[in-house]
């Protein structure tokens, strides 16, 4: 993700990256959230819903990583999650994790390692298995 120093509250900004799995496109979007009072970067899963069929779910096993660009992987943030795509209460398709643990003032200081021309390196791993 770039221009991550500009990024607004509650604005979305979507990975030009796509990959497909099992049929559906996937993406990852990025935004800075208010998370018990911390501004912090949540970085989402999304599946193409128009590719579902209708009544179709997955079960979505994933992990994103904040890349460290300075430190290696010593300095990785990851958060792992499983979620049920869409969503059975909310018909939501994107899922993701919110880092509390590194705030996003911490994400964009120079000492961090994590924000190197104003772009961050999010990798995301991920397994989806028709339900």
């Amino acid at each position: 993700f770039e221009n991550v120093s500009k990024m607004d509250i509650d604005t979305f900004y979507f990975s030009n990256k796509k990959v497909n799995c099992q049929g559906v496109t996937w993406r990852l979007y990025a935004l800075r959230k208010v998370s018990k009072g911390e501004i912090c970067l949540g970085v989402y899963l999304d599946a193409n819903l128009h590719e579902f069929a209708p009544g179709e779910r997955y079960s979505v096993d994933f992990e994103i990583t904040l890349i460290n660009q300075n430190k290696g992987r010593s300095g990785n943030v990851s958060e792992k999650d499983t979620h049920q795509l869409p969503d059975p209460e909310s018909g939501n398709t994107a899922w993701g994790v919110i880092f509390t643990s590194t705030p996003f003032r911490q994400l964009i200081s120079p000492e961090s390692g994590f924000l190197i021309d104003d772009a961050i390196i999010v990798q995301c791993e991920f397994t989806a298995t028709r339900c």
